[in-house]
């Protein structure tokens, strides 16, 4: 139960530290630090609306889907690292 909650509260910062990352302009930080959400949109196809010679990409709803998508995920993932860790370190003497 405590990993659960430090898996939401680790997304919680991960996520806020991304939005306030992503006003700044950095981007590319936001992306890493909301990785599960961009590894998500990363595997939805974009649709070209410009031309062969340049071609330009669109969002599209399922691209928002798979952001929040990645919210859950990004919980269950660090959940079960934090849950890992307490287990190892349970062991330990």
């Amino acid at each position: 139960m405590a990993a659960m909650g430090f898996g939401c509260l680790a997304t919680f910062l991960t996520y806020g530290a991304a939005f306030c990352v992503g006003i700044l302009g950095l981007g590319f930080a936001a992306r890493m630090l909301a990785w599960p959400s961009a590894l998500l949109v990363s595997l939805v196809p974009v649709h070209n609306i410009g031309t062969a010679q340049d071609p330009v990409g669109e969002g599209t709803p399922l691209h928002v889907l798979a952001w929040i998508a990645g919210i859950p995920l990004a919980a269950g993932i660090y959940a079960l690292g934090i849950y890992l860790w307490l287990r190892l370190r349970r062991r330990r003497p």
